[in-house]
């Protein structure tokens, strides 16, 4: 991260992070899925489970979300990466 960037965020890596128990009770319901999210990092838990939630409000987006990261974790495969510093 570019450090004048990194020292205008704030620090929630100490904050503890709970994920929904909706959403949390969707991906138990897939074996699979469950066995891999428990390997995933909790940076990428986080960030994931985030994005979801940040879709509450329109709930076809919601579920398009959630079943995608459910289908993608069952399969062991975190998406998402590849951003912006592939440009630089």
């Amino acid at each position: 991260m570019i450090k004048e960037v990194r020292d205008t965020l704030e620090d929630f890596s100490q904050e503890k992070f709970e994920v929904p128990e909706d959403i949390l009770n969707a991906i138990k319901s897939n074996d699979e899925a469950w066995k891999n999210f428990q390997q995933f990092s909790a940076s990428y838990k986080r960030i994931r489970i985030g994005f979801i939630d940040g879709a509450r409000k329109r709930p076809e987006e919601f579920r398009k979300r959630l079943h995608y990261f459910i289908r993608m974790t069952e399969k062991n495969k975190q998406y998402g990466f590849g951003g912006i510093e592939k440009h630089f």
